[in-house]
């Protein structure tokens, strides 16, 4: 079988021009890959009353607005000084944290992570 009539690498005609992926131009690849930024999709819910999300590049700024945004909700339920201080504490900070250093770690490697504390549910995933 002639070489032209070889069905070449991704399909093309063996005589046309192009260039192949080397071992140099990988490793310069998955370097610009690792100085890209992901997106984030970071979602929560807190049961029998709303969800939302937040989608952006940056975990830390990804973390203070889920704060914030929760945090005013539980604020402004009407609930005792004392009930809000114990959802805070008990349900809010651990998901906090836990994105903060487990959700981190998870985003950097490009998966996902989930936390769940009483009602209180977060998840984040990299946007593909």
């Amino acid at each position: 079988m002639a070489e032209s009539a070889l069905p070449r690498r991704g399909g093309g005609d063996a005589r046309a021009k192009g260039s192949y992926p080397t071992p140099h131009n990988l490793s310069l690849l998955a370097a610009v890959a690792s100085t890209i930024r992901r997106m984030i999709k970071l979602t929560w819910a807190l049961v029998a009353d709303r969800m939302d999300e937040w989608t952006g590049e940056d975990i830390a700024e990804g973390v203070a607005v889920l704060e914030a945004k929760v945090g005013a909700v539980v604020d402004a339920s009407g609930m005792q000084e004392q009930a809000v201080r114990h959802w805070r504490a008990d349900f809010l900070s651990p998901v906090v944290e836990s994105l903060r250093t487990e959700g981190a770690a998870a985003l950097g490697r490009g998966e996902s992570w989930s936390k769940a504390a009483g009602p209180f549910l977060a998840c984040a995933s990299p946007v593909t």
